[in-house]
């Protein structure tokens, strides 16, 4: 008889995201799972594309970060609705925390001689 219930870890392979990078979400389960989707994990700052499995254990997708934003503390979050295939009821989980940077950066000139004097090059460093 089997009691015990499922864990789960969540590993993202790409804890820095920049503009235009997606990551690797993979959601590895003690034991094959039923009833487990996307509307089982909660993603901060982005989207999870459709998590597929050939084995019911181990369960993947692609993650993608929103769009101009900047946020050092995020996780992916696995609540306990899943259950294993003899019933039992899944344990929480949460992924390591990863980082959203997809705000492009910005930067302005000010000039302080208004003499009208011809401005000749103007690096940016």
């Amino acid at each position: 008889m089997d009691t015990a219930r499922p864990t789960a870890t969540i590993v993202v392979s790409e804890t820095t995201l920049n503009i235009g990078q997606t990551s690797l979400v993979t959601i590895t389960f003690s034991e094959k799972v039923s009833n487990f989707s996307n509307a089982d994990v909660t993603v901060a700052n982005g989207s999870l594309g459709t998590l597929s499995s050939t084995d019911g254990i181990v369960w993947s997708g692609t993650f993608t970060p929103s769009v101009n934003l900047e946020d050092a503390t995020n996780s992916i979050t696995l609540a306990n609705t899943y259950t294993d295939v003899a019933g039992n009821a899944g344990q929480s989980a949460a992924s390591g925390n990863y980082t959203v940077d997809t705000k492009a950066p910005t930067a302005s000139v000010t000039l302080t001689d208004n003499t009208n004097a011809a401005i000749t090059s103007l690096t940016a460093g």
